[in-house]
């Protein structure tokens, strides 16, 4: 064909985006060289060309502003010295409209030349469209027939499993029984000759002694029998007398260890209890005079709650504590829109149809390896949302962009390390208005692989692409929200407060503050709504000086930090004299044994900290796997020895207390079992996150 054809972005039958494909047939190295590429109004750059292939996007904004009939391309090459060396290519397109349900497939290719350094090359220009309705039968197909080869293939690796068990379960019985069989004749033959050897020289020895010598030793004999039962009737009494003497001790201090343990237990017990009314007054005016409190005044949980809603209304100021902002403005073409600011509230202001855009620093994600991270964003729609597409952000490097479809699709793109693009293409998010908060998640996991996932009114879609090995081109160091100079704009607000990045189980904020009623006594309050925040704090800096107060439910929370130390510090007792029975020692070997009624499947393995598996209480953590190379265990992120695979064991046991984390440092190839058993003692084991959620929410 002398053309290629495209279809006019505005016809809703076929799919937005439009690509066409350039292939340089030449010897000459275009490493460091650009391209550009005109049609119509706009131009486009592509980068290194070291390939000798780009891809030009021709998206439905672009599209939708040429004319019907033939247009022209305009194509050069330009060095890395910002040169133009090449005289124009000139490259011919036909712009239809097929609205026609019957066309299916549009494909074009051509062939056109250029002149650098007054050599020729050639240059092969090839595209290919579908239609949607097309498109999502042939999807639905390809779904159909990828889930019966699974299907299939789940059934042909159960069944050679099966087979490779009972192979394996026979051959070492056949050596089992083989090795007693061995074992057995030659002991026989041994013990046979033994006795043989022992009979004959014991009658030689007997056939020599005379009758005077006989009767020597049947004296001797006789003697020695008495003495023995003498000394046999002393040792005897002393060791009954000793025996009762111990006894007695031993159960004294029994005794003693039992009064301690029922201490222990009433001690904890009271601690655990969630109104707060089994506290001594002692102890409740310890922890009011560490927070603030009036002293002596508060005895129970409503009066606790109406002392703080006290300090709340009758406040001396009010503050917002500004503990993250990770965050800046910044501009293109040199100007600052005045209206883009930041709310109380963390939301942006003006930030949606202008030209400048939020900079988020301290975001960290290396090239060199595979990492888990997941990227929040939080945005309220604004008008236009529905009309163009919405660049919502993207990394500053070449690695990550995400885009809003005026159809309600989200494009995700992920520019990969073998220069290939990665592209995820979500279902439409059906029923959003302006004013509504589109939730976004874009980012990667063992599980998932490359994902994006998006909400907005209960309506929620997925999208998800196994890279493999691939990853991200060029670090990522910051990332940027809104409109940049090359991309669309963003038809949208971003609300910083609430949008977060997770990089390998550290969390980054662009912005994390905390609104306060400072009362007269010093005490910062802040409402239910901050309450996550609250807690974040505390679990990085151990410490979070907030009340916070729910005035719809009547709950609160108090300070984080010193009351936890207090309420859980354990009494300091001395048991190193206790002598513990042999029935309470075989209580606690009976409470460490697995209770294999309460078996808990865990559904993946983790291969990072973020992901790691966390014990619920203590019991024992068993994998039965397969593995390429060896995996070593973390537990709470130390490396450990143990592993499975390469010269490693198939099968790892580990009993875990309350609360230990575990993951592994790499994929496994088969995992046939992977499972908790909790210890039979854990049902009088309250769980820890239970205790922290009473004392925090009461």
């Amino acid at each position: 064909m002398d053309y290629i054809t495209i279809i006019k972005g505005d016809d809703t039958n076929f799919l937005e985006d439009q690509f066409v494909v350039v292939n340089f047939n030449t010897s000459i190295d275009l490493s460091g060289f650009t391209a550009t590429f005109t049609l119509g109004d706009v131009t486009l750059t592509y980068g290194n060309l070291s390939g000798k292939t780009f891809e030009i996007i021709l998206s439905n904004e672009i599209t939708s502003n040429l004319k019907i009939g033939k247009q022209y391309g305009e194509l050069k090459l330009i060095d890395n010295h910002n040169r133009i060396r090449t005289v124009s290519s000139i490259i011919p397109f036909i712009v239809k409209k097929g609205v026609d349900e019957t066309i299916t497939f549009v494909n074009s290719s051509l062939n056109v030349s250029m002149n650098i350094n007054d050599t020729v090359i050639d240059i092969y220009v090839e595209t290919s469209g579908i239609s949607k309705t097309e498109a999502q039968r042939i999807m639905a197909n390809c779904r159909d027939a990828e889930q019966a080869a699974s299907n299939y293939s789940n059934t042909a690796q159960n069944a050679m499993i099966s087979v490779n068990q009972s192979l394996d379960k026979f051959y070492s019985d056949y050596e089992t029984i083989s090795d007693l069989m061995d074992d057995s004749i030659t002991t026989f033959n041994q013990n046979v000759s033994s006795i043989e050897q022992l009979s004959a020289t014991k009658m030689s020895n007997i056939e020599q002694l005379t009758d005077d010598e006989l009767d020597s030793i049947e004296e001797l004999a006789s003697t020695k029998v008495a003495n023995i039962q003498q000394i046999s009737s002393e040792k005897v009494s002393l060791i009954e007398q000793t025996a009762t003497e111990k006894l007695a001790y031993a159960t004294e201090q029994a005794d003693r260890a039992e009064e301690s343990a029922e201490y222990v237990e009433d001690a904890l017990a009271n601690a655990s209890d969630s109104d707060l009314s089994k506290l001594s007054a002692t102890g409740l005016d310890k922890i009011n005079q560490s927070k603030g409190l009036e002293t002596g005044s508060v005895s129970n949980y409503e009066g606790v709650y109406n002392k703080i809603l006290e300090y709340k209304n009758n406040a001396i100021s009010t503050g917002v504590d500004v503990l993250e902002q990770n965050y800046t403005l910044s501009m293109n073409y040199g100007i600052i829109d005045v209206d883009l600011v930041v709310r109380s509230d963390g939301i942006t202001s003006g930030l949606y149809d202008t030209n400048n855009y939020i900079l988020v620093n301290n975001v960290n994600i290396p090239n060199i390896a595979q990492l888990d991270f997941n990227i929040h964003i939080e945005t309220i729609l604004r008008s236009g949302f529905n009309q163009y597409t919405s660049t919502i952000g993207a990394t500053t490097t070449n690695a990550l962009m995400l885009q809003l479809q005026p159809s309600g699709q989200l494009m995700a793109y992920m520019y990969a390390n073998d220069n290939s693009t990665k592209m995820l293409q979500s279902s439409t998010i059906t029923g959003m208005s302006v004013g509504d908060r589109l939730i976004i998640d874009i980012g990667f996991n063992s599980e998932d692989s490359f994902y994006i996932k998006g909400s907005c009114n209960g309506v929620e879609v997925k999208a998800t692409e196994n890279i493999n090995t691939a990853w991200i081109r060029e670090a990522v160091t910051a990332f940027w929200y809104g409109k940049c100079s090359w991309s669309s704009s963003c038809y949208m607000e971003v609300d910083l407060l609430h949008s977060y990045f997770d990089i390998d189980g550290t969390r980054v904020r662009a912005l994390m503050q905390i609104p306060y009623s400072l009362s007269a006594t010093g005490s910062k309050i802040t409402t239910s709504d901050y309450w996550q925040f609250v807690y974040e704090l505390y679990q990085k800096n151990g410490v979070a000086h907030y009340f916070t107060i729910d005035e719809t439910n009547n709950t609160f929370s108090l300070p984080m930090g010193e009351i936890y130390g207090m309420i859980n510090k354990k009494a300091d007792i001395d048991l190193s004299n206790a002598n513990p029975t042999t029935e309470f020692v075989k209580s606690m070997l009976n409470a460490i044994a697995p209770d294999t009624t309460a078996i808990e499947n865990i559904s993946s393995v983790a291969t990072s900290s973020y992901y790691a598996y966390t014990a619920p209480c203590s019991g024992w953590y068993v994998l039965t796997a397969d593995a390429s190379d060896r995996r070593y265990l973390y537990l709470n992120g130390t490396q450990t020895p143990y592993s499975i695979g390469g010269t490693g064991q198939p099968s790892v046991s580990v009993y875990l207390a309350e609360g230990d984390r575990v993951y592994w440092s790499g994929n496994m190839s088969t995992v046939y079992s992977h499972k908790f058993l909790p210890s039979k003692g854990c049902h009088h084991q309250k769980s820890t996150s239970s205790i922290i959620d009473d004392l925090i929410l009461g």
